[in-house]
Order: structure tokens, then sequence, then C-alpha cells
């Protein structure tokens, strides 16, 4: 089986954000919401008292606009980060900003407290294989696949310069973020971590954009994959990515055989 997931984080830092509205004399005239925070797959739906000639926002992948009548429109989060959202009329436009968590965690801003986690692993005696040790007491033993991985960078590197995009330096950070990332995705594959907390909190200072896989065994068969997805494929291509980690893990299955994991890790 194989399997590919991916998330794009859109910045930084993710502040508990107050409702923005435009100064207006009349209340009534507001840009109304049924919340100021929403989670990534979930809607609120905004409203205006006037005509609404077309709906703009700020950040394309943070959130999707669906217009529902000529005052009022679907707003749902697609990707982690903040968004202004606004309504144009004929005589003003109205903006507010819209946070996006994600959907497996509480919310609000990125809050691991750690700038960067370490790999805690321990060798296996007369074998390839460590023991990677996870948050909750849980164990995968296997071992890095550096070959896939430096091919991965190698391939991905390819893609964005036949797209006329920047190539992407590797970063140590996000090397190591990624091979933790690798190991904790053959625990839970979700960009949710098995502690629960989201992704990048792994190492949030580096961390913005992430690609997962597995049950490939090749560079080629992973990125055809990437490739062939539009949600991924948006993270190799995405221009104002500047820096790269891949982790490759092969973890032990119960038969003896290996099942590779993957987690590539975009920084800005």
């Amino acid at each position: 089986m194989t399997k590919v997931i991916y998330k794009s984080r859109s910045f930084r830092f993710l502040l508990a954000l107050l409702l923005c509205i435009a100064m207006l004399p009349f209340p009534e005239e507001r840009v109304k919401a049924e919340g100021k925070q929403i989670k990534q797959g979930s809607s609120i739906t905004m409203t205006v008292s006037q005509p609404v000639q077309r709906w703009n926002y700020s950040n394309s992948s943070v959130v999707k606009i669906t217009p529902i009548s000529s005052t009022k429109a679907k707003v749902t989060g697609i990707g982690v980060g903040t968004c202004v959202v606004s309504a144009v009329t004929a005589s003003k436009t109205y903006s507010i900003t819209i946070q996006v968590v994600g959907g497996g965690s509480s919310g609000g801003a990125a809050s691991s407290g750690r700038a960067g986690e370490q790999i805690k692993s321990q060798s296996i005696p007369g074998t390839g294989d460590s023991y990677f040790y996870i948050d909750g007491g849980k164990t995968v033993t296997g071992h890095f696949v550096n070959s896939l991985a430096n091919g991965l960078i190698s391939q991905t590197n390819s893609y964005r310069s036949s797209s006329g995009l920047g190539t992407l330096r590797t970063d140590p950070k996000l090397s190591i973020a990624a091979q933790i990332r690798a190991y904790e995705a053959a625990v839970q594959f979700s960009h949710t971590r098995p502690n629960g907390k989201a992704y990048y909190t792994v190492n949030e200072s580096v961390v913005y954009g992430e690609n997962l896989a597995y049950g490939y065994t090749t560079a080629d068969q992973t990125m055809t994959a990437w490739k062939h997805s539009q949600a991924h494929n948006e993270n190799l291509v995405r221009s104002r990515f500047k820096s790269i980690g891949i982790g490759v893990v092969a973890v032990k299955q119960s038969n003896g055989s290996y099942v590779n994991f993957v987690a590539q890790l975009f920084g800005v």
C-alpha cells in the first residue's frame, strides 16, 4: 500500500487574532462572521448588508471562498495560517482577518515551546536498525534510508528548476525534523503528530510545509505520486519555499519486511 499527504503552513507565528473589521458609521453595515478562528476543513458564513460585487482574499492557500448569495459567502479553511477576506461593494470594501488552525490541534499559535526536537533513538546491537522513541511510550524499529532522501532532494530541485523556480537549500534543522516526522508517520500517518500537536511543532522556527508518503521504494515513485496530487505539487513548486529537509525511515514490519515512510519538510 502506498499513500501521500501534504500540509502547508503559511506564516511563522500563528497568533490568536481578533476579528478585524473596518470602522463603519453604522454597525449593521459591518462584515459579520460566525467565528474569528476556524479549523482546517471547516467553514463559516460571512454576510454584509449590501450586495457584494466581488470577494477578495489575501492568501489562496489558507481559505476558499464560495459565494452563497449577493450578500453572503462561505469561507472554508484549507491551510493553516491567516488570511484577510474582503467584501467589495459599490461604495466600500469591508475586511476581516480569518485565522485557520490545524484540524487536529487545539488551535491558536504554534506552541510546542521547543526550538527544535532531537532524534530519540537507540541502536540495536548486531543489526542496522534502531529503536526510535516517540512521545507517549511508542517505539518504531527501523533505519534511515539516506540515499532515498538525497535522491528526493535532487529530484525536487530538478523539478523546481524545470518549472522556472529557484532550488531549495538543504537545511540541517529541517533534515532532523523530517527524520523525526518520518518515524512519527509510521505511528500516525497524519499532519497531526502522535502527541496531538501540529506537524510544524517538531521545529516551529523552520518548518512551514510538509508532504508525507509511505510504501514507495524509489525517489521516482514518490515524486510521481506527489506531482500527480494537486496539493502535494503545490508544495513542491511553492515559490516562497527556500529550504528543504527530507527524512526516510524503513520501518520493520511484523513479518520482517520493511516499509519506507517519507517526510518532506519545507522552510522559507
